[in-house]
């Protein structure tokens, strides 16, 4: 189970301070900021281990603070279960990582599409392809494009049986009316 507990980095500041959080296991601990200020004098100052809330009792903004360190805490054991509901393993680092996506101070890598892999597959494989090689490829992407036009952007995850059915099915044979040993060497291509 994932501990949780908040502090100020520099509880000394005469204004506002950045929220830390740190989360532990049993073996290890992870130190890292919330993306949260708050103004020093409405917390308490922790100088040794304890149970001492951060938010001072009766502060003008004790729901407020304690609302969203309530939100932060719950998030980052949400996230916790998740990986252990799923069997993956779990680090402090993933967690952090995760969280700060959610909190959008680290951007989502960007997905890989079809066309792109396309492409670096090409990349990768047409110095070695010959000149009738390189025609094959290059008319089953004009083939594909057509394809996305009509039926909208193939996606990766959906690259299965049903997707082969209806490329072969519908685009291939109704749409360009090809017959079997066009189709089936455009289909052995891609």
């Amino acid at each position: 189970m994932l501990s949780v507990s908040f502090y100020l980095l520099t509880p000394t500041a005469k204004s506002q301070s950045q929220v830390y959080v740190s989360i532990s296991d049993k073996t290890n601990r992870l130190r890292f900021a919330t993306g949260k200020s708050f103004v020093t004098s409405y917390c308490n100052i922790r100088t040794k281990k304890g149970t001492k809330d951060l938010v001072k009792k009766g502060c003008p903004f004790y729901f407020d603070y304690n609302s969203s360190l309530n939100k932060i805490r719950d998030s980052l054991i949400r996230l916790e279960m998740e990986f252990s509901n799923r069997g993956e393993s779990v680090s402090l680092e993933k967690i952090r990582d995760l969280y700060y996506k959610q909190i959008g101070k680290l951007k989502a890598e960007p997905a890989l599409t079809f066309e792109l892999v396309y492409r670096k597959f090409v990349a990768a494989t047409e110095s070695q392809w010959s000149e009738g090689t390189r025609k094959h490829f290059t008319t089953l992407q004009n083939h594909l494009t057509e394809y996305e036009k009509t039926n909208g952007e193939i996606v990766l995850e959906k690259l299965n049986e049903e997707f082969w059915n209806e490329l072969r099915d519908e685009y291939f044979v109704k749409k360009k009316k090809f017959g079997n040993a066009s189709t089936n060497a455009n289909l052995k291509k891609f």
